[in-house]
């Protein structure tokens, strides 16, 4: 049976505020919570790694909406154990895409977001919770 988690967990689980993500629920920004009885939103796993995925777009000035679809191209896409990155660009024909880490060479501004380590980082993240 998977674990579902709660937006309390899965804000300490990504280490991004309780109140981006009761903001972005109240939104809608995103549509990957799991609801389980009364609408109470939880989160699965490929929950959690679109969240920290936003958290790291966010940062860059992505907006929530453009994130979280995004990141859940890329968190569909990625597979445990490859050196893979995660680029995005604001150019929509380019973006996202998944390469290999050492791949990474562009003349226009990236991001890039080492997805192997930040999985890795909420998977120990879970254990602890």
């Amino acid at each position: 049976m998977k674990r579902l988690f709660t937006p309390k967990e899965a804000a300490r689980a990504v280490a991004l505020p309780l109140t981006h993500i009761q903001g972005w629920l109240q939104r809608s920004v995103f549509t990957f919570a799991a609801h389980q009885g009364h609408r109470r939103p939880r989160f699965d796993l490929r929950g959690l790694r679109i969240l920290a995925l936003m958290r790291e777009l966010t940062a860059h000035g992505i907006s929530p909406n453009v994130a979280a679809g995004w990141a859940a191209t890329v968190v569909d896409r990625a597979r445990m154990g490859e050196a893979i990155a995660g680029i995005f660009s604001r150019d929509p024909s380019v973006s996202p895409a998944i390469v290999p880490v050492d791949a990474v060479t562009a003349a226009m501004p990236l991001i890039v977001i080492p997805i192997q380590a930040l999985f890795a980082e909420i998977d120990r993240r879970v254990q602890e919770l």
